[in-house]
């Protein structure tokens, strides 16, 4: 199943911000002619100091060169105008004198992480500094690879550093944003690419970068686009992270991603176990000497062995009747009515494993509403499964209160089974484990064909796998996580 990328959607963010959409116009920002007139002003104080070279200017931007719209307050720019940049060397390996006992950090081009530098492998001596054609980059400056491997990759030095001849270190001039430098590299890196030429290793070069187009807005602009990039970067990352997940759970569990996410979950291999967690076997005893049910009619659930599957060693088995007592309960057969005061949930509503739709629910007659009691008013939470068949037995719903927008009385039909569950367990994690079930409780059918029916005593036998309290909350929550994600991903490779 193909899936959208977490990079696709960085290239996607720092594109619309490299275009001006992703920030705010605002009228009263700095002039960016001024800026660049502030920074000529600064290239020639430092041509001066003989802290920077003087260099042929670069040629004006054509028509053609430009890659996209702007904001009309941008300019286009060569990125060598606004920046001072060069790269590095490496000292000769034949020459310990160059690297024993050295103090000069020398960062190489596989060292780049695309974030800041905090750290770096190798450091040169003196001697080799002297000896070198060497740059010594500065705290803030954007470091970029020009070819090999890591072409395109970066990185900002948070310490001086110098480093090999494949890595070019730019300085922003005129109070350019740091950040946002390397954000447009970031942006740039397959048009630069594109633009590299050679044989086993490409090149980009020091002139392609220098020449390469780099829209420029105001100094306060681009504060604002680094900081709605940086917040949309965060959420990307955990993307990734939960994309990473369910590619680690398709290897691990073959065939369909809901199915194995969920497989994943009730084996106790989606969530973290922590020995600070209730003691669920002491628990559970105390929840059942309180209030023990046994139906005479129960039917128990027969598995290959003595267990379905492997759980962790603080989790236990239990049925399904003990969980949730004789709050496993089909519906009535009521009639139903044009105009009512009451609802019936049919098996239909239940239209959907994720969901319910009570707008397909039938309106009771009024003289039916005499059949049920209060109790059996569908209360928030409640798992609906459907129990009689025609293509949906099996089905598994989860009824909230706040789908209830109409403040109704919702009430069961006798297609549908209610399972209410007791207080040692959560609503939310039964129903995420007959979720799990459902392909087999859809085999469990009994009757003729064209009439099979799921009855509550055999719901009762099946057969639960629990873990303890604050586990089955952090299974929840993690497929809350997941499980949308992967339908989303499923929608999309449709």
């Amino acid at each position: 199943m193909p899936h959208v990328l977490a990079q696709d959607l960085r290239n996607a963010v720092l594109q619309a911000a490299m275009q001006g959409k992703l920030s705010k116009q605002l009228k009263d920002d700095s002039s960016v002619d001024q800026l660049l007139i502030d920074i000529e002003k600064q290239k020639n104080s430092l041509i001066n100091k003989k802290e920077m070279k003087k260099e042929k200017p670069l040629s004006l931007i054509t028509d053609e060169e430009i890659p996209f719209d702007i904001p009309p307050h941008w300019e286009f720019v060569r990125t060598g105008d606004v920046i001072d940049c060069s790269s590095g060397s490496t000292p000769l390996k034949g020459h310990p004198e160059y690297y024993e006992n050295g103090t000069i950090p020398w960062l190489k081009t596989g060292e780049l992480n695309n974030s800041y530098i905090t750290k770096c492998e190798e450091k040169i001596t003196e001697l080799a500094y002297k000896k070198g054609s060497f740059r010594m980059n500065q705290p803030g400056d954007v470091l970029i690879a020009m070819y090999g491997a890591t072409i395109g990759k970066l990185g900002i030095c948070t310490f001086p550093l110098t480093t090999n001849q494949a890595c070019l270190g730019c300085t922003p001039l005129g109070g350019i944003n740091n950040r946002y430098l390397f954000y447009f590299f970031m942006a740039s890196k397959s048009s630069l690419t594109d633009k590299a030429e050679g044989g086993a290793q490409p090149n980009i070069s020091r002139i392609k970068v220098r020449n390469h187009p780099m829209p420029l807005p105001p100094i306060e602009e681009q504060a604002r686009i680094v900081a709605r990039v940086d917040e949309l970067m965060a959420k990307i990352d955990e993307y990734e992270k939960i994309e990473n997940e369910l590619t680690e759970l398709q290897k691990a569990f073959p065939g369909n991603m809901k199915d194995a996410i969920l497989q994943a979950a009730m084996q106790g291999k989606l969530t973290e176990q922590l020995s600070s967690d209730t003691d669920i076997r002491k628990y559970y005893e105390m929840v059942l000497s309180e209030e023990k049910i046994v139906s005479k009619k129960e039917k128990e659930v027969s598995f290959t062995g003595e267990e379905p599957f492997d759980i962790p060693s603080n989790w236990m088995w239990v049925k399904l009747n003990d969980l949730v007592g004789k709050e496993i309960r089909r519906g009535k057969s009521p009639k139903y009515a044009k105009n009512g005061t009451a609802m019936a949930f049919a098996q239909k509503c239940n239209s959907k494993h994720t969901g319910i739709r009570l707008d397909l629910a039938l309106c009771l007659d009024d003289n039916s509403l005499s059949r049920y009691a209060d109790h059996d008013k569908m209360q928030d939470l409640d798992v609906v499964i459907n129990s009689t068949g025609g293509g949906t037995l099996g089905r598994i719903g989860l009824y909230k209160a706040e789908y209830n927008t109409d403040n109704k009385a919702y009430y069961p039909d006798s297609h549908v089974t209610v399972i209410r569950a007791k207080k040692c367990v959560s609503s939310l994690y039964i129903f995420r484990c007959l979720q799990y079930y459902s392909p087999y409780l859809e085999t469990l059918g009994e009757g003729s064909t064209n009439q099979t029916e799921l009855k509550p005593d055999v719901l009762k036998g099946l057969y639960i796998p629990l873990p303890p309290l604050e586990e089955q909350q952090r299974i929840v929550d993690k497929l809350d996580q997941l499980l949308p994600l992967c339908e989303q991903l499923e929608r999309m490779a449709a």
